[in-house]
């Protein structure tokens, strides 16, 4: 009989996995000592846990005396076989790029994950202004990006619930949302309206709207917008001559059923 408690396994991998999270979000090598301190676990745990992601080919480890640990490409394809396995994306391209052409604009396509949006695909027909970095793999808080409130106007009540329970209603401008009431109400004119509305909320100077691509049980499985430079283009144009059409198109990637029902 095998006594290996399996427990052991899930702790190990969760410390593993906390400790290439800590890496990205650096964005630049680090040293045992800070590696030890941003994930709070013990010097000899993520000396172990660097050791053995080096030798997988996760971790690159400078040379001494200066020893630093940085992400390898690696560890991409664990995001791209995830990416790659989700038949929205192969729906949504040409949809998307049928959007692009038609209005000149940035498309992006995203899913939800906790209380932040994920961008899956995204086509730039311009050059990107924006502060923020914007690429697959991105995340967004879903209370101040219109492609978070397209998916949280129309999810279940109890799920809704919980997403918002995790939000922090962080300001990132003067238009920003910052509290549970201001968001409810926002998001029954969103129900209403068909599409959601990003008017400069998460960086001043840009707008964005955005409409919720369904699955099964009319349940929103992601969100597609257009995002602009606010000079460039009025919420009032957005609203009236944009969203129709992106409405359409999300409607079209809907009905394609991106998503295989839940059992």
């Amino acid at each position: 009989m095998d006594n290996h408690d399996s427990s052991d396994d899930k702790g190990t991998l969760a410390r593993g996995l906390r400790l290439l999270s800590v890496l990205a979000n650096a964005g630049k090598p680090v040293g045992l000592s800070a590696l030890t301190n941003l994930t709070g676990f013990s010097k000899p745990t993520v000396h172990r846990l660097a050791r053995t992601l080096v030798d997988l080919g996760y971790l690159e480890q400078s040379e001494p005396p200066y020893s630093q640990y940085s992400l390898r490409p690696k560890v991409l394809e664990l995001g791209y076989s995830y990416l790659s396995g989700l038949q929205v994306r192969e729906i949504a391209r040409p949809v998307m790029r049928n959007l692009s052409e038609q209005f000149g604009e940035n498309v992006t396509l995203s899913i939800l994950d906790g209380s932040e949006v994920v961008y899956l695909e995204r086509l730039e027909a311009r050059p990107t202004g924006l502060f923020f970095k914007t690429s697959v793999g991105s995340r967004m808080p879903v209370h101040c990006s219109s492609m978070g409130k397209a998916i949280l106007a129309w999810l279940p009540e109890a799920r809704l619930a919980k997403v918002l329970e995790g939000c922090n209603f962080e300001r990132y401008t003067d238009s920003t949302i910052t509290d549970r009431a201001a968001l409810e109400e926002e998001l029954k004119k969103i129900r209403k309206n068909g599409f959601a509305i990003n008017d400069q909320e998460m960086e001043v100077g840009v707008r964005s709207v955005a409409a919720p691509v369904f699955g099964e049980n009319a349940v929103p499985v992601g969100a597609i917008n257009i995002s602009v430079p606010s000079v460039r283009l009025s919420r009032k144009i957005l609203e009236e001559e944009v969203a129709p059409v992106l409405v359409k198109y999300a409607l079209e990637i809907s009905r394609s059923k991106p998503y295989p029902e839940e059992a």
